[in-house]
Order: C-alpha cells, then structure tokens, then sequence
C-alpha cells in the first residue's frame, strides 16, 4: 500500500500536469517574441498558424515579461495582428470556444452595454470591417459579441481589466456566455449562430478603427464548446503561467 503522504502527492502532480496542448485548439500563441507570432502545437490544428503585423499596420513590440514569459505589447493605435485565414478556421459559427491572458493599459474603458459591446477595442474578432465577432475586455467585465440579425453579448465581470485577467468564452449556437478569472459565468444569454465566419482573424481590433491599448500573454481559440471543468483546468495552467491570481 502506498503512503497516504505519496499518493496525495501524485494526485497532485497528475492534476498539475495538464496544458492546453492536451485540448484540440485551433489557434493557441504564448511567449511573445517580437514581429510575428508563432502559433503552438495542440492536439489540434493550432500549431504554426503564424499571427503577423496587419496591413499598413505594425506588430506589437515586446512588452514586460510575465513570470519569464514574453508578452505583446499593443499602443492603441499602430499594432495590430492578423492571419490570412477565415474566422472559420478557428471556430465554428455555432460552437466554439475561447481564452486569453491580458493586462489592459486603460483603466477608464466603462462597459457600452450589450447591444454597443462590438464597438470596444476587442482581444480577437473578424475583419474589423466586418464585425461579426469580437472577444474581448473593458472594465466591465470580459465579453463575447455575435452578430446573428442584431448584436448578442455577454459579459462576465470581475477584476479590473488594468491587472492580469484570464478571459473565458463559449457558444453553441444557441446561448453565449462569458467570464472572468474564475468568476460565475454570465448568461448564457440567447444568441444564434454567428451570421459570418469569412473575414479574416484579427487580434487587437475591435470594430472599425477601436484598437486594443495593453499587453497580452497568451490566447487560444477552439471550434468547441469547452465544459466548466475544461476551463477551470486552464484557469488553473494560467495562474501557474503567469504567476498571478487571477481572481
């Protein structure tokens, strides 16, 4: 029989042991590194799927390491990334998923309300021009937008955007819903299927010419819908990243 003092300790190391390369991620980019930024393998389709500058646009610079990490550091104005790849690739119009690890450098971004949410300075969204999805941050909460015949969002609130948050949010063609570090989920509010998944991913643009002002560690991206445990998991991979709390 093993000791009780072991067999906890291998539970624990068991449970310590996951990282989103075990999940089927379609896009997933960590350790910022300058110019470009090079998407890593998952035992999904996220490996090498390259995010660069935008065009006539810059690519963020690098910004303060978090806990040895490289981070991406966005002015609001000039840095924005994109891939020549439809929103499809990365998730589906009636199911997906998604995270990032962000520090916002605007403490006064107040919450437009839902049917206004699109018009902030999204994480990740589809060619600003089209406007169709946006993930992203204000000082309200962590939100997700779709356009299916009019704008539906949901936001999950928690700690000030201006310290290092972990946004979470997932849809199934039928609600979204959204949170915060480990805050409850907001929603699921009804929405639909996205109406169009053919523009091109951006990350830091919103719609139009609102852009992101901050730093960002990590983001990834699924075409699943991703369980309360699966995202607790990768909650827990990121305070371990990061060195924060992420409460």
């Amino acid at each position: 029989m093993r000791p009780f003092g072991l067999a906890l300790m291998q539970r624990r190391s068991s449970a310590a042991a996951f990282t989103p390369a075990s999940l089927a991620l379609t896009g997933w980019w960590e350790d910022y590194a300058g110019t470009t930024w090079v998407g890593k393998a998952s035992a999904g389709t996220s490996g090498g799927r390259t995010l660069v500058a935008a065009p006539a646009l810059d690519a963020p610079v690098v910004g303060t390491a978090l806990n040895g990490h490289g981070t991406a550091s966005f002015d609001g104005t000039n840095h924005v990334l994109t891939i020549a790849s439809a929103l499809s690739t990365f998730v589906g119009a009636s199911a997906g998923s998604g995270a990032f690890l962000a520090r916002s450098a605007v403490a006064g971004d107040a919450d437009p309300g839902g049917a206004t949410r699109y018009q902030g300075s999204a994480v990740v969204c589809d060619a600003p021009s089209s406007g169709y999805f946006h993930v992203g941050s204000n000082n309200g909460g962590t939100y997700g937008s779709i356009f299916n015949g009019s704008y539906k969002s949901s936001i999950g609130a928690g700690a000030t955007q201006t310290t290092w948050v972990l946004g979470q949010v997932r849809w199934n063609g039928t609600t979204i819903s959204a949170r915060r570090n480990g805050g409850a989920w907001h929603g699921p509010i009804s929405c639909g299927a996205i109406d169009v998944v053919t523009g091109d991913l951006y990350v830091g643009n919103g719609f139009g010419a609102d852009k992101y002002s901050g730093l960002m560690g990590a983001i990834l991206l699924t075409d699943q819908y991703l369980s309360d445990a699966t995202f607790d998991s990768i909650l827990a991979y990121y305070r371990s990243f990061s060195g924060e709390a992420l409460t």
